[in-house]
């Protein structure tokens, strides 16, 4: 209301418009070297930090985001494995980020009975990092076992601990210094008590 235009001269009219913004998604998929899903892991999206599972398909949606700048780091192992860099997220928009993780790298615990030098066969290794139980196995007859993990970053406070039960009684342990590469082994050896 409230425009008169005369004969023959010019009004401009201001407009004021109240556009509301759509949130926005992205779906992200965590594939390892080989192109296979990632899973079990996480991803963890950044500005809010929010961490969801990762499907069997290697996959999770993050919904709801307002317009903005986001980065997605992806975590196996609780161990980062890869990342998105950042990208804009639109109003209203679906977008799909792919991270490709680093390699994993192997974990050779050897554990020995007290004497230092006979291998204990038969004992249960427990893998842990950052103090939460990862998964398990027994050692053969030269008391060995190898994991499959995640490279960890000691520089990010990353790392692995090993506990070894006999019996079901905990005979000895690793919790520092356990630094698994990229695509190498590590081997941990562990003298009981």
């Amino acid at each position: 209301s409230g425009i008169d235009v005369n004969s023959g001269s010019t009004y401009t009219a201001s407009v004021t418009t109240n556009v509301a913004t759509q949130p926005g998604s992205v779906t992200v998929t965590v594939k390892d070297q080989s192109n296979n899903p990632v899973y079990p892991g996480e991803a963890q999206i950044h500005s809010p930090y929010l961490t969801q599972n990762l499907n069997s398909n290697g996959q999770t949606t993050f919904t709801g985001l307002s317009p903005g700048t986001y980065g997605i780091e992806a975590y196996g192992d609780n161990m980062l494995i890869g990342n998105t860099g950042n990208f804009s997220v639109v109003s209203g928009s679906s977008l799909s980020k792919t991270i490709t993780a680093v390699a994993k790298g192997f974990l050779n615990v050897k554990i020995y009975r007290s004497d230092g030098s006979s291998p204990l066969a038969s004992a249960t290794v427990k893998l842990n990092s950052h103090a939460k139980y990862l998964r398990e196995g027994i050692t053969d007859s030269n008391g060995e076992y190898t994991f499959s993990v995640w490279p960890n970053d000691p520089s990010k406070n990353e790392q692995f601990m090993v506990y070894v039960y006999y019996n079901s009684v905990e005979v000895g342990r690793k919790t520092s210094g356990i630094d698994v590469n990229s695509g190498s082994t590590y081997t941990a050896s562990v003298t009981t008590n």
